[in-house]
């Protein structure tokens, strides 16, 4: 079976993985939490409250970042990067579209931050790829960190730390925001994914040659308290809702082939969903709704050709409710961007295209939206 790359988001990690095959998970033991060099390689910079965007090592933090309130924030604007290397932002309520960074660079893969002020992106070169942050309007493009240095990271719940590791694996590092101070947690093994369970614990997961989850656990964020978690047949994609503890999971085994789970960490139970176990059909790569309540998943058939987008209940009640178009291969890609508020589910195609619902009932359509590819859709909160 195909996979593709991880996609690289700053606000939400998310994952397409979608190579199969794995081993049951074993437990190495971890030290404690190591402080890192003392140059920072990321700070807070001096923007308005609950600005939360890292600069340049050059920089140094004047204020501490404000966390994002834990309450699901309002709708704003859609961020996204076309095929041509420019990022745009489009207003989901008038269908305007407004050019954020153009020019001859190749930028890709934006991802707001957790206040909704700034985003991060890709910017592609060929001695190098580089992580900027900019404004929401697109103003302030700073360089934010090389990303072979964080190939996988993701902000804490709160907002005033990054969890990161370098590509090909690593040891996870943590950086505080508002002193730019890192950490590093030494395990005995080197992992490709760590992402948030709360602020204060995360998870950290090893990938096969193929790109595909085979092993996870818990570790404190102080790097103690490294625990297995039991995953029988792991593949593919595994995703957290961050500040919730909660995991999706795939399995792939004879005749269960991509099934989805989620993991309580607080409780250690793992519970299949029933929507995704269906003979002759697999769901792959789960991606969390911000409130929990759902979760979209590639479901294709067993020896046919075709990928489609589902969504499925994420207390497995219900069928899998089938959205959008079906790609004509298996490995065709299918982005799908939660709204803030949980409301509505924005996918994207290879082809530009991009499909609006609206949860719970999953009605819509097509939009006359066109050029979309990697999208990130911002959070609004209140005005203190």
């Amino acid at each position: 079976m195909p996979h593709s790359r991880p996609r690289l988001l700053a606000a939400a990690l998310m994952f397409t993985l979608t190579a199969c095959g794995g081993s049951a998970a074993q437990t190495p033991s971890a030290p404690a939490l190591t402080q890192a060099a003392s140059t920072p390689a990321l700070s807070a910079t001096a923007t308005p409250a609950r600005s939360i965007a890292a600069a340049t090592p050059a920089a140094t933090a004047s204020s501490s970042p404000t966390p994002a309130p834990a309450a699901l924030a309002r709708n704003g604007v859609i961020v996204y990067s076309d095929a041509a290397g420019d990022i745009h932002s489009l207003d989901p309520e008038t269908g305007k579209t407004k050019l954020l960074v153009g020019g001859p660079a190749n930028d890709v893969g934006p991802g707001f931050t957790p206040d909704g002020q700034r985003f991060v992106f890709v910017r592609l070169h060929n001695d190098g790829d580089m992580l900027y942050s900019a404004n929401a309007d697109g103003s302030d493009v700073q360089k934010f960190a090389d990303a072979k240095q964080m190939a996988n990271f993701e902000y804490s719940p709160r907002g005033d730390q990054i969890a990161s590791v370098q590509e090909g694996g690593s040891n996870p590092e943590i950086t505080d925001l508002a002193s730019g101070s890192r950490g590093v947690i030494p395990l005995t093994k080197p992992v490709n994914i760590v992402s948030w369970l709360t602020d204060d614990s995360l998870l950290v997961a090893d990938l096969n040659e193929e790109g595909s989850a085979v092993e996870m656990w818990t570790i404190n964020a102080d790097g103690t308290r490294q625990q297995a978690i039991t995953a029988p047949f792991m593949c593919c994609g595994v995703s957290t809702l961050s500040g919730r503890g909660l995991i999706a999971w795939n399995s792939w085994r004879s005749g269960a082939e991509g099934r989805v789970h989620i993991v309580d960490t607080a409780t250690g139970e793992d519970r299949l969903l029933g929507s995704t176990d269906v003979p002759g059909s697999h769901f792959l790569d789960p991606i969390w709704s911000p409130d929990g309540k759902w979760l979209t998943a590639r479901q294709f058939t067993a020896h046919v050709d075709g990928v489609q987008l589902a969504l499925l209940a994420s207390d497995g009640s219900g069928p899998a409710i089938v959205l959008g178009p079906k790609l004509p291969t298996n490995d065709g890609q299918i982005r799908s961007t939660f709204s803030p508020d949980g409301t509505k589910l924005l996918v994207t195609y290879d082809d530009g295209s991009a499909w609006l619902f609206d949860l719970p009932a999953g009605t819509g359509g097509k939009t006359a939206w066109s050029g979309l590819v990697e999208t990130t859709w911002q959070a609004l909160y209140a005005t203190p």
